[in-house]
């Protein structure tokens, strides 16, 4: 099942639990690489759940998980992706994140 199904019953059971959530870890590897992440940065902020990449390494590349600053990943979906998850209101309070 793909992230975006799987995403409301966990997100019903922190609510029931008083818990926050966040998804990451997350990555993809392979010529879809930057597709693949916005699918699942899509999902989230589909329910309004911060995320948080699995790593930002050098050198990165489409066939490793981790993801560099050069590569269309970062460029055109991560950083991009990020500001705007930034500035998306949240079910959950994160002071830590949004102050």
């Amino acid at each position: 099942a793909d992230l975006g199904s799987r995403l409301p019953p966990l997100i019903n059971v922190a609510h029931q639990n008083k818990k926050r959530i966040i998804v990451q870890e997350f990555g993809a590897q392979g010529p879809n690489k930057p597709t693949l992440v916005d699918q699942y940065i899509n999902a989230t902020m589909s329910q309004s759940i911060p995320w948080m990449q699995w790593e930002l390494d050098n050198p990165g590349g489409m066939n490793e998980l981790e993801v560099w600053i050069h590569e269309p990943t970062w460029t055109d979906i991560m950083l991009p992706r990020g500001l705007q998850t930034a500035k998306q209101t949240s079910t959950q309070s994160w002071p830590e994140i949004w102050g």
